[in-house]
């Protein structure tokens, strides 16, 4: 049986600043229901917001824009990855457009 979305916190954060995290996303280590695939977020020992992406990327993340439904990340090497070109996250409900800004930008459509 899977659980109900009422078990899961309505938002985190890492640390005492930074964005907010909330549904669609969810911390690494929260149940799988309380976001979607593709969308976990981990904090790192400084308590920035990593996203790990399937393709074995780690991107910071600077910004998450709810009402917008982008989050704006950057590579923590300063450099985007190849593997990012074709990137699909078509597993997920919520497939993000990649653009080419710096840093980069996924729009959640």
């Amino acid at each position: 049986m899977r659980g109900s979305r009422g078990e899961c916190p309505t938002s985190n954060r890492c640390g005492d600043q930074g964005p907010l995290i909330q549904f669609p996303f969810r911390l690494k280590g929260q149940p799988h229901h309380c976001g979607y695939p593709g969308f976990v977020l981990s904090c790192t020992e400084d308590n920035q917001i990593m996203l790990e992406l399937p393709v074995s990327v780690k991107l910071l993340v600077r910004n998450i824009i709810y009402k917008s439904r982008e989050i704006i990340v950057q590579n923590p090497d300063n450099c985007l990855a190849r593997q990012l070109r074709n990137l699909s996250l078509a597993s997920s409900p919520s497939s993000p457009n990649l653009r080419g800004t710096s840093p980069l930008q996924l729009f959640l459509t």
